[in-house]
């Protein structure tokens, strides 16, 4: 019995395109095309066993890590227009914190990490640079 889980292992090893001392991302592709390919032919638990990944794993990866159809990436393109227009409107003077303010009042709701990231992708740097300290103290401490 053991020895045939051996030989199973060893063919599923061939078949594949990553190897065991492969990163775990390449390991859990690999094993899901495997799975995908041939659920029947290839038991998954002989399949976790052979690249080393936990079934709970596997069954995470399949399906929470698909990042590329996540609802976010098909909001980036709205949200880097209008970031683009409100630092346009402000004559290229607002940084993160103040459109990520602009925004909120809109009604789009988004983090300033995320204002700062899509800037600094579309390479948007305000002209203004120290008038960040004196917004935070007025927003902090208003008369």
């Amino acid at each position: 019995m053991q020895l045939e889980r051996e030989k199973r292992i060893r063919k599923i090893l061939q078949c594949a395109n990553a190897a065991l001392n492969s990163s775990i991302n390449a390991r859990l592709y690999a094993t899901e095309g495997l799975y995908k390919e041939d659920p029947v032919k290839y038991n998954i638990h002989i399949l976790c066993d052979a690249f080393g990944v936990t079934r709970r794993l596997f069954y995470g990866h399949i399906k929470y890590n698909k990042r590329d159809n996540a609802w976010f990436k098909t909001r980036i393109p709205a949200l880097k227009k209008c970031i683009r227009d409100i630092f346009n409107e402000s004559e290229q003077r607002f940084g993160a914190d103040k459109i990520t303010v602009i925004m909120k009042e809109r009604g789009l709701h988004v983090s300033v990490t995320i204002v700062r990231r899509l800037m600094r992708e579309m390479r948007l740097h305000s002209i203004r640079t120290g008038a960040k300290r004196r917004w935070r103290l007025e927003i902090r401490n208003p008369a």
